[in-house]
């Protein structure tokens, strides 16, 4: 069996099923047709990527060609690179179905290139990879969820903030107050970056294990300051 996004996405080779837990990200359903492209195709797509650094708008070299092989029969461009019903293209690229050589007129970026390889999937994997996704969205949650999210966060800001730097000002020597003070938004700074640093690991994990670092280290601070209540009050310079 395949798995994709921490295991949110799979595929049953046995049973040729796929199963999906939770909403299908567009970037996972990128990845899972990238899958369905012949590999022949997929290394023709980073060559042609990697010639079209050379095209420069005053330079000698306009376009860059290559011929893809291993295109499904019913192969196209994805729409957003094609030239729209008023003649105004999106993306100077031609695919000559004949000779199946494609041509491009400019610098190849990320998304262009993950486009074109999805592109590459055969139409029963994209139907069937697509199909998935729009399933998926039915368990959607109404935005509401995502309001009450930042006001809960907000809320514990704004009592959080006020809390710890007072806590610093009593507990740092008078002289150095102000200086404690900046350490305290230093501290700030380097929880951000520890958060950012955890959300990173999202769709590398199970999102179980996810949410249980949040739970476990929620937990254990609140133990830890716990134990600290204590100590911090006789430290406090004789003020409540």
């Amino acid at each position: 069996m395949s798995k994709l996004d921490a295991g949110r996405l799979s595929y049953d080779e046995s049973k040729h099923e796929l199963a999906v837990r939770g909403v299908l990200a567009d970037y996972v359903v990128n990845e899972a047709l990238q899958m369905g492209a012949d590999a022949e195709y997929v290394k023709a797509i980073e060559k042609l990527t990697a010639d079209s650094d050379a095209i420069t708008t005053k330079g000698a070299i306009k376009d860059v060609r290559t011929t893809l092989p291993g295109t499904p029969a019913d192969f196209a461009l994805p729409e957003e690179l094609v030239k729209s019903s008023d003649k105004a293209a999106a993306f100077p690229i031609h695919w000559d179905p004949a000779t199946k050589e494609l041509s491009v007129g400019a610098h190849i970026d990320a998304p262009t290139k993950l486009k074109l390889i999805s592109a590459g999937a055969t139409s029963e994997w994209r139907h069937a990879v697509t199909s998935l996704r729009d399933k998926s969205r039915n368990g959607s949650v109404a935005g509401f969820w995502l309001f009450l999210h930042f006001l809960l966060a907000t809320i514990a800001e704004l009592c959080l903030s006020p809390v710890g730097l007072s806590m610093v000002t009593k507990l740092a020597p008078a002289r150095f107050a102000s200086l404690f003070m900046g350490v305290w938004m230093l501290a700030s700074s380097i929880a951000q970056y520890v958060g950012g640093t955890i959300g990173e690991t999202w769709g590398e994990i199970s999102p179980l294990a996810y949410f249980k670092l949040f739970v476990a280290s929620s937990i254990a601070g609140a133990v830890i300051l716990f134990l600290l209540v204590s100590p911090i009050r006789k430290l406090m310079h004789n003020t409540k």
